[in-house]
């Protein structure tokens, strides 16, 4: 409490973060007028600001090796979720607000502040990367040459998809992780089409 002297607020924010709201009552973001009803738009704004919890959850292979303030502004822009926090498990300790150029790794963790773990899941299941549509532009771009591709297969086939990576392995059985043709392979087995608007093969 004696935190709030400094920083007006801080108590608030802290009670909010370690307890979990229910269901407004009825009426509560009406707009008030007269001597009716509830709380108003400043009401509306605090308990949707209030009614979200901290989670952890990893991050998604394509945050992998890019600076926190990236990821963090992605995170926000795509699924409007605030990552406050990292877990390093590397060296098991959380850090709040990392320096704008900490490098995420494998085994870090996001706090985001989100209203249920589905929501939050969000920044592990994202699958593209920067200028993709989801359309295999993603196979041909640079990007993709940068990234551990038997991490991304991995990462599609824990989300409940085919085991691609056995499928990408029976189609190029002697091809090192990384290689160009390894995308070719990718490509194929997310039926995506192939650059210049050829068609993949089936998935």
């Amino acid at each position: 409490m004696a935190q709030g002297l400094l920083c007006p607020g801080w108590p608030a924010i802290v009670l909010n973060l370690v307890r979990t709201h229910g269901a407004p009552p009825p009426g509560l973001f009406e707009e008030e007028s007269g001597g009716g009803g509830g709380g108003g738009l400043w009401y509306r704004e605090y308990f949707q600001g209030a009614s979200k919890q901290l989670l952890t959850v990893k991050f998604s292979p394509f945050f992998v090796g890019k600076t926190f303030s990236a990821v963090a502004a992605q995170v926000y822009e795509t699924f409007e979720l605030p990552v406050i926090a990292v877990e390093s498990m590397a060296s098991g300790q959380v850090i709040l607000n990392p320096d704008s150029d900490y490098i995420i790794s494998p085994m870090d963790q996001a706090f985001v502040l989100a209203e249920t773990y589905a929501t939050a899941e969000q920044v592990w299941t994202y699958m593209e990367g920067p200028g993709t549509d989801n359309s295999g532009s993603f196979f041909d771009s640079d990007y993709a040459q940068e990234l551990d591709m038997d991490a991304v297969l991995l990462h599609r086939e824990r989300l409940g998809s085919i085991p691609l990576r056995q499928k990408v392995r029976q189609a190029m059985p002697q091809l090192p992780p990384g290689h160009s043709d390894l995308l070719d392979a990718c490509r194929q087995a997310f039926s995506f089409p192939a650059a210049g608007g050829g068609g993949g093969a089936g998935g």
